[in-house]
């Protein structure tokens, strides 16, 4: 079955934050098959809509400078952390595509049937990778089994693939791809960039990690760690994406991805002309946006600003909800975001696939009355402004973060509301994959990050106990609660295919969720992308990366 309407399933990284930011009114992208991309557009200067054909590439060579707060740590799918950044984006194209309206539709794969727990994949015969190695089914059988490997330690691309049961090559361009148990989310998945497919000679040169190679619209030129990513448009690129205005070979000759991993430098290198465009947060976007001299693109995200405990560490259940009661989440939307955010309740945001906003009734709301009357109730009384018991203060609390804004800001803006409340914490903010280190060892008793979905079934790689770094070093469940009802709901939720029945069943794990008292949405973040004007095509996947091929400049 081909272009079938299916319940929108997807993984976002539960411990890192994409290459996304945020806003207050929304502008939404819809790109048809036939090239038409319809923008409406809200902000200070008023809602205005465009209608437009993809651009012409421009008759002189360009190159274009991105500006990006998130450096991937690897450039190989299999290890990079972040699934939805604008690396995997460029370099490697996937086997299927999340179109605009939530179906899927072809990618490197041409066609497929889905017959009970296997789908098979009628492969592109055109496509080359960057070094000429021609891609073919057993390219991506290896690419599969390589994830799975113990060996090979991977990242996000291990939670995404799910139960992976192996593959089948049938022909050089048809293979069959199994799941143990049935997999709901296995089409939809497959979509994610960490499921890429790589080079097979690259991955046996052991090279992919520094020098990656793929099938995407961009070839590798150099990566200067910290400082910025270069990129060739890559000529022999052809597509079949639904969603992509442009098939062919990027506009641009050449894109950098220029690193900046504080807000207010990567403004002013927007005002200067630095990069030629950027996604913003916080109150240096709305700064920008007001002063109307840039383009500018808002849209709505996946993502939500993700505050969790560690219950390993903070063990008493009214102690968490206490800490939960602590913090405003208005406050931080003002504060933390510049108001491009709405406060948020449910672990599953308001897009997704079996969101149930009703949950907001039982999570805790700031409140600093029922913190008190919480932690007296735990024993403990409030001495000289902190919680103490026995004439014990309470521990000084550890929060990781990643060492990029807005994190670092408002990392102190959790800090402060917490100490308001009688807790002290001590703000550890490093690089990304120091912080997943971090939270995986479980050197943490609070943790500020950011995740999405586009379908409830990613609750079971965030929060189910099998994905407790103790029991899989590579978990996401840095919670370490461990449920068994919560997880008997995600694993009937992955297993279940009706989609009336899986609304219930995941309205259902969020409940549980909120009852642990262990992870905490603390708001739903809009993205604003600036740019420079002369800047044209510009649009988003659906995960939220910038579609770097579709650039043009003036």
């Amino acid at each position: 079955m081909r272009h079938a309407r299916l319940p929108v399933i997807w993984l976002t990284v539960a411990l890192v934050a994409a290459a996304c930011s945020g806003g207050e009114t929304t502008e939404t992208t819809e790109t048809t098959q036939a090239g038409e991309v319809t923008t409406t557009a809200g902000g200070g200067g008023g809602e205005t809509t465009t209608t437009t054909e993809a651009p012409e590439p421009s008759a002189e060579a360009f190159s274009l400078v991105v500006g990006v707060g998130r450096e991937a740590p690897s450039l190989d799918p299999a290890l990079n952390p972040i699934c939805c950044g604008y690396e995997n984006a460029a370099l490697y194209d996937t086997l299927v595509a999340l179109l605009p309206d939530g179906t899927i539709g072809p990618s490197l794969a041409e066609s497929w049937t889905i017959d009970g727990a296997s789908i098979t994949f009628e492969l592109r015969q055109d496509v080359s990778f960057h070094d000429g190695t021609p891609f073919n089914a057993e390219a991506v059988k290896a690419y599969l089994d390589r994830v799975v490997d113990p060996a090979t330690n991977a990242a996000n691309a291990l939670n995404v693939l799910g139960p992976y049961a192996g593959s089948e090559v049938v022909d050089d361009f048809t293979i069959t791809i199994s799941w143990d148990p049935v997999y709901a989310p296995a089409l939809v998945n497959l979509a994610n960039t960490s499921l890429g497919i790589p080079s097979p000679t690259a991955t046996a040169a052991g090279t992919l990690e520094d020098h990656p190679v793929g099938t995407g619209p961009f070839e590798f030129v150099e990566w200067v760690r910290g400082d910025h990513l270069t990129l060739r448009r890559y000529d022999g690129y052809t597509t079949i994406r639904d969603d992509m205005a442009n098939k062919g070979p990027a506009y641009a000759e050449e894109v950098t991805l220029r690193y900046v991993d504080n807000a207010t430098t990567l403004a002013n290198l927007l005002e200067t002309g630095g990069v030629d465009i950027a996604g913003l947060e916080g109150p240096d976007a709305i700064r920008l946006e007001a002063a109307g001299e840039l383009g500018t693109f808002r849209y709505p995200t996946i993502f939500l600003r993700w505050f969790a405990i560690n219950t390993a560490n903070i063990t008493d259940i009214r102690v968490r909800e206490a800490i939960a009661s602590s913090i405003d989440r208005a406050g931080m939307v003002a504060a933390g975001a510049g108001g491009l955010a709405t406060p948020h309740y449910s672990t599953v945001n308001s897009l997704a696939f079996g969101y149930d906003g009703s949950v907001e009734d039982v999570v805790p709301h700031y409140d600093l009355d029922a913190v008190t009357g919480l932690m007296e109730e735990a024993g403990y009384e409030l001495i000289d402004g902190r919680w103490s018991q026995d004439g014990t203060p309470f521990p000084t609390m550890v929060l990781v973060t990643f060492s990029v804004d807005p994190y670092r800001q408002e990392a102190v803006l959790v800090q402060d509301y917490l100490r308001q409340a009688g807790f002290e914490v001590e703000i550890r903010a490093v690089e990304v994959a120091a912080a997943i280190s971090e939270v995986r060892a479980g050197n943490h008793d609070l943790y500020l990050a950011r995740y999405g979905m586009f379908d409830a079934g990613t609750l079971r790689n965030l929060f189910h106990s099998e994905n407790t770094p103790t029991v899989n070093p590579t978990g996401n469940n840095i919670t370490f609660y461990d449920d068994p009802v919560l997880d008997a709901l995600l694993e009937e939720g992955g297993q279940e295919t009706d989609p009336a029945r899986r609304i219930e069943i995941y309205s259902e794990a969020q409940r549980q969720l909120a009852s642990a008292m262990s992870t905490f949405a603390l708001y739903e973040a809009q993205a604003l992308l600036l740019f420079q004007p002369g800047v044209d095509g510009v649009a988003i996947h659906q995960d939220g990366a910038l579609k770097l091929s579709e650039l043009t400049k003036g």
